[in-house]
């Protein structure tokens, strides 16, 4: 049981890729997260997945969990906003690094 759903969440962890990660429209308070996700499973579904901004100094300024739907076998490009700093943006501060990657609750 345990040993099967481990090894199944690994392998969708390497069927379900995302790519092309950018960012668009940035302001002190928000910023648009633009990404495509790779799907070649054959489930289709809402997926959480976690983005995360950081400032140029290295400092993490935003996380947003998200559900998405995708679909089997598709790639599909999808646009979130991170609306909600840790704190305003300083005028020497950008965001440089987003990452988002496919979200798994850990289990103990």
């Amino acid at each position: 049981g345990i040993w099967w759903h481990n090894s199944y969440r690994k392998n969708e962890l390497n069927k379900i890729t995302v790519t092309r990660v950018f960012t668009e429209n940035q302001t002190p308070f928000s910023i648009d997260v633009i990404f495509e996700v790779k799907n070649e499973t054959l489930q289709y579904g809402k997926k959480p997945f976690l983005i995360e901004a950081y400032t140029n100094n290295g400092v993490l300024i935003a996380t947003k969990l998200v559900n998405i739907e995708i679909q089997s076998k598709s790639t599909t490009r999808f646009v979130k906003v991170l609306d909600k700093f840790e704190r305003k943006l300083r005028e020497d501060e950008e965001i440089t690094i987003v990452t988002v990657k496919l979200y798994h609750r850990k289990a103990f």
